[in-house]
């Protein structure tokens, strides 16, 4: 569990990438388009619980979770 401020490294992705982060009811609540880079995610306004976290570019699709305890 986190508090809701993490970092995600999407270096093994190359080129532009996308990353959501999805709650339990499939509700998106955030989408960022990065380019190989680090992420600052931050989510500590966002009720507790279970995250999806899914980054997505061309080639590569990378699906987690995140837990988000205050």
């Amino acid at each position: 569990p986190n508090n809701g401020k993490f970092t995600i490294t999407t270096k093994q992705f190359s080129g532009e990438s996308t990353i959501r982060i999805i709650d339990v009811l499939g509700k998106e609540i955030l989408t960022k388009v990065v380019s190989g880079s680090d992420a600052q995610i931050d989510l500590h306004e966002q009720a507790e619980g279970l995250y999806y976290v899914i980054i997505t570019n061309n080639t590569k699709l990378y699906q987690s979770k995140v837990i988000v305890k205050k």
